[in-house]
């Protein structure tokens, strides 16, 4: 399902979010947009992807158009803390695949002691 916002002149390629227990996967549906038109910026908690689906260039007459073009922008927050350093991403047939693991920073063990009574 691709979502538009027209408002704001931009489409949302549509996103899936899986879990793992070290680190979370991110899909993102990016049929016909190049790996070099693509920016992501990672913080401690959140991912932004955004880039730009081109027009096809050349001697060309419109007759209809019903595929989305121009930027788009997503951003997905994490409840944990990621690892900043170690998330990698790969585009395979369209697809953008970024893994983001955890960081060892979220993973705090808190003991539990008796009560003081």
């Amino acid at each position: 399902m691709l979502m538009w916002r027209e408002e704001h002149g931009v489409w949302l390629p549509p996103v899936d979010v899986y879990e793992t227990g070290n680190s979370w996967i991110v899909h993102m549906e990016l049929p016909g947009v190049d790996f070099q038109d693509l920016e992501l910026t990672v913080t401690h908690d959140t991912l932004q992807v955004s880039g730009e689906k081109k027009i096809p260039s050349g001697n060309l007459s419109t007759l209809r158009l019903e595929i989305y073009t121009g930027s788009f922008k997503r951003e997905i927050q994490f409840p944990d803390c990621i690892d900043v350093p170690n998330v990698t991403a790969v585009m395979d047939s369209g697809i953008l695949t970024v893994t983001l693991p955890r960081s060892e920073s979220a993973k705090i063990r808190i003991p539990v002691g008796p009560s003081e009574r």
